[in-house]
C-alpha cells in the first residue's frame, strides 16, 4: 500500500498517534492471539500504508446487535480532482491498525472489512488548506481488537 499524506502535515492527530491501512487481498491471515488480541500476517507482497493526515479518530459502537465500526482521517491539501483519482481506492475492503494515544495498537476490520468513503473536509480556520477525508467503516459483529 503506498502512503497517503501531503506537504501540509502537521502531525496532530488527536487519539490517534498513527494510523495504518492495507487491503483484504493483502492479507494471509488474522488470527485471534489471546482474549480479544489479534494478530495480522501479510502476504509477501503485502504491506501496511500509513496515514499521515492532520485529524483522525476512531469509534466502535455497540448498539445491542452489532458493532459500527469507524475511522476518519483528513489529509489536508488534497484537491478534488486528486480525490478523484484516489476514488479507485473506494471500491476496495480494508482492515486498518491504529496507535493510540497511549501507544497500544488496535485492528479494526476484524471478520468485516472497511469501507471506504472519501469526501471534501472543511479547513477548521480560514488560514488552513481544503482537503478530504477518508472514513473507513462497517457494521460487524467485533468491535475494534487490540494487537498482539
Amino acid at each position: 500500500m503506498e502512503d497517503l499524506q501531503r506537504d501540509c502535515y502537521d502531525g496532530k492527530m488527536p487519539g490517534i498517534r498513527r494510523i495504518w491501512y492495507t487491503h483484504v487481498d493483502e492479507v494471509a491471515s488474522v488470527t485471534v492471539t489471546g482474549a480479544g488480541t489479534v494478530s495480522v500476517a501479510l502476504k509477501n507482497s503485502g504491506q501496511w500504508g500509513e496515514i499521515k493526515g492532520k485529524r483522525a479518530t476512531s469509534s466502535s459502537v455497540h448498539d445491542g446487535k452489532s458493532w459500527q465500526n469507524e475511522i476518519r482521517a483528513t489529509l489536508p491539501g488534497w484537491t478534488v480532482q486528486e480525490a478523484v483519482t484516489m476514488g479507485r481506492l473506494t471500491a476496495g475492503r480494508y482492515l486498518v491498525k491504529f496507535t493510540d494515544k497511549s501507544g497500544d495498537t488496535w485492528l479494526a476490520g476484524y471478520e468485516t472489512p472497511l469501507h471506504l468513503h472519501i469526501s471534501r473536509s472543511t479547513p477548521e480556520t480560514p488560514a488552513e488548506y481544503q482537503g478530504i477525508e477518508l472514513v473507513f467503516s462497517c457494521e460487524s459483529e467485533f468491535g475494534f481488537m487490540k494487537m498482539a
